[in-house]
């Protein structure tokens, strides 16, 4: 089965923590590129922080029940999300390729609503995820691909 058609939850806010029906990833991939939410992205990246926190949350990491909390993580995708924050807005671009070109397991990079940093999908074995190692297998991760990458991240954060 394609990554594209794995199941993630989300969730209508990052302050709401109710799942919300499941959909697949190109789903939610297309929502994106689709500029969806383009409305309050551009509020955000002009300012506005709160409208932040009314943007949909989309756990591409996996599958929740009844909520948003590591105890109710039930089934994982594949996807380790990794925050990459503060990044200097003229090299996004660069630093969004470079980490693509940097791996065949790197899925998407895109740029985060602040405009300022950069969210990436990284692929691994789903069978290798719980809820208890998810932050180990990223804290791997963000070491594989500063060294594959050569890239100096100034504050990363696994989601």
């Amino acid at each position: 089965m394609s990554i594209l058609n794995t199941k993630v939850s989300w969730f209508k806010s990052t302050k709401q923590t109710d799942v919300q029906p499941s959909f697949p990833i190109s789903d939610f991939i297309d929502l994106i590129k689709g500029n969806k939410f383009k409305e309050k992205i551009d509020k955000v990246r002009a300012g506005d922080k709160s409208i932040k926190t009314q943007l949909p949350t989309v756990a591409f990491h996996g599958m929740f029940e009844y909520s948003r909390k590591a105890s109710n993580f039930i089934e994982a995708s594949g996807l380790i999300i990794l925050d990459i924050d503060d990044v200097d807005v003229e090299k996004l671009e660069d630093m969004k390729q470079e980490i693509m070109d940097s791996s065949d397991s790197v899925f998407a990079v895109m740029v985060s609503p602040s405009g300022n940093g950069i969210k990436v999908l990284y692929y691994v074995e789903p069978d290798t995820i719980t809820k208890d190692n998810y932050k180990a297998i990223g804290k791997e991760v963000i070491s594989t691909l500063q060294t594959m990458a050569r890239l100096t991240f100034y504050l990363l954060q696994i989601v």
